[in-house]
C-alpha cells in the first residue's frame, strides 16, 4: 500500500518538475509569436489601432486562464 502511495507522490512530483521546466520556453515562444503576428499585420498595412486590437485579441486567445473552468473573472 505504501509503495503505491509513494509511487503516486513521486509521479506527481515528476509531472510538476516537467511542467516547471517546460513552461518558461513556452512563454518565450508565445511572446515571440505575438511579435510575429503584430509585425505581419503591420506589413499588410492595417491601421495601427486595428493592429493593436487584433494583437490584444490574439494574446487573449492564448491565455490559459480562459480555458480553465474555475478561472476567476
Amino acid at each position: 500500500m505504501w509503495r503505491e502511495v509513494l509511487s503516486v507522490i513521486g509521479g506527481a512530483g515528476r509531472a510538476l518538475g516537467r511542467t516547471f521546466s517546460v513552461a518558461p520556453p513556452l512563454l518565450l515562444k508565445r511572446r515571440k509569436a505575438l511579435g510575429i503576428f503584430e509585425k505581419g499585420l503591420q506589413a499588410q498595412g492595417l491601421d495601427p489601432k486595428a493592429v493593436e486590437e487584433l494583437t490584444a485579441l490574439y494574446k487573449e486567445l492564448g491565455n490559459l486562464e480562459q480555458w480553465l473552468p474555475n478561472s476567476k473573472k
